[in-house]
């Protein structure tokens, strides 16, 4: 591909760009909210590559496909995923014959998964990944070891006194060892941390294998012990790194992205050990963790309930700490009832900040919260007209799953039984909370 060639293709996809952009305002929408897709078929992959430098993200492709097709006998069940499959090279077709432009642009494809697709999609980079692997090895060796060739070799890698340290922006994986504990190794380590997030193109879903000479924990019951867990437990410990911890929080935390090596029921947003960390310090740090909340995907995200729970142990219901908690319990899904919940609100001062919660309750639901319990669509059943919850049902339906994280069953026909059993200088609080 020519440099003229180039030069006319960045042209047209910033002319394809702001004609978007544009009529995206004057539909009255946010540009940002519209997803480009690039149809890119039948181009090989220096084009592919270039209109990515002109500012494409999303590609249509399935060119991709004729490596499997053409090449590779598959066995396994047809209604298998691909990934589930075995593969090996036709009868007859010796590796050399396979195009090396194809199999790099199968490389670029299943980079792309890994780095602006979902997080689910990392089983399509393995599998393209194994067709190109059986083929020409040490291409995926490469790509492993070096990753997109993108990232600045001071990123790549890096040794200091205090830790060595390794990135892939292919494989969105940051690699640290630590030889300290001491204040300045875990300064490095953040400052080394936030210059990959400040890099436009490394991916927001990513694993942080983090390795130190101590094994200290966030002192929350549940939290996975794993490396980042024992990297802010150190940081957290020195007070002239609480503003650093906070910039790494603020630069990981993205809507919809996950750490990449915890297990599904332990999935969190990236930031969260540094938000936790920070949060059991003191309301000082209320808005980072507020901030933290309404950024948590309700589907997915379950693990701010281990830091709610010891939250609320160490602070108390109070008025600081209430809407702390209420955003918590509609940033997921079924968070869990417990009856130490209960205890703790049984005070004037709880229930007081409560009922405050409660008036000001449309300003502490989290953005997007939805009262449908159910999004799934039933294929079996006949679809029906959708009608959109009113903002007061939405409100009402908040304000029972909150009294029932704290109550349980108690909290049903209208909190009667909590309501019965109250102390009689309590009772009248508890009425106005459920009425």
């Amino acid at each position: 591909m020519t440099e003229q060639e180039k030069k006319e293709l960045q042209e047209r996809v910033k002319s394809v760009i702001e004609r978007v952009n544009n009529a995206a305002v004057q539909a009255g929408r946010d540009p940002s909210e519209i997803t480009l897709v690039a149809a890119t078929k039948m181009n090989d992959a220096e084009r592919v590559q270039a209109a990515i430098e002109a500012g494409i993200r999303v590609c249509g492709e399935n060119r991709v496909q004729e490596l499997q097709e053409k090449y590779f006998v598959v066995t396994g069940r047809e209604d298998d995923h691909p990934w589930n499959r075995e593969y090996s090279l036709k009868p007859g077709i010796r590796a050399e014959e396979v195009p090396e432009p194809l199999l790099r642009f199968a490389c670029y494809v299943a980079v792309s998964y890994q780095v602006y697709g979902m997080s689910f999609e990392y089983l399509d980079t393995n599998y393209l990944l194994g067709l190109v692997g059986k083929v020409r090895p040490d291409m995926v060796k490469k790509l492993k070891e070096n990753g997109t060739g993108r990232l600045p070799l001071h990123l790549q890698k890096r040794k200091t006194e205090h830790f060595t340290a390794s990135a892939n922006d292919a494989f969105a994986v940051i690699r640290i060892t630590a030889r300290d504990n001491t204040e300045e190794c875990c300064h490095e380590v953040l400052n080394y941390l936030c210059e990959l997030l400040e890099q436009e193109d490394f991916p927001r879903s990513y694993a942080v294998e983090f390795k130190g000479p101590e094994k200290r924990y966030l002192p929350i019951t549940g939290l996975p012990k794993k490396g980042v867990n024992q990297l802010f437990a150190c940081a957290v410990q020195y007070p002239g790194l609480h503003p650093l911890m906070e910039r790494y929080a603020r630069l990981a935390m993205r809507q919809y992205e996950q750490y990449t090596n915890l297990s599904d029921e332990q999935c969190a947003l990236p930031g969260s050990f540094a938000v936790f960390a920070l949060g059991m310090l003191g309301q000082e740090w209320r808005q980072l963790v507020w901030d933290y909340l309404d950024l948590c995907d309700d589907e997915h995200s379950h693990l701010q309930e281990k830091f709610l729970r010891e939250y609320v142990k160490q602070f108390g219901f109070t008025a600081d700490t209430v809407p702390v908690f209420v955003r918590g319990v509609l940033s997921m899904q079924n968070m869990k009832y417990s009856k130490d919940y209960a205890a703790w609100m049984a005070n004037a001062e709880s229930l007081d900040a409560l009922l405050e919660a409660k008036i000001h309750l449309s300003e502490i639901v989290p953005s997007g919260f939805s009262s449908d319990e159910d999004d799934d669509d039933d294929e079996d059943e006949e679809p029906t007209r959708e009608t959109e919850a009113s903002p007061e049902e939405v409100l009402q339906y908040a304000w029972e799953t909150v009294c029932y994280v704290i109550w349980g069953k108690a909290s049903a026909k209208g909190g009667q039984k909590v309501v019965e059993t109250a102390s009689e200088e309590l009772r009248e609080r508890y009425r106005e909370i459920f009425e």
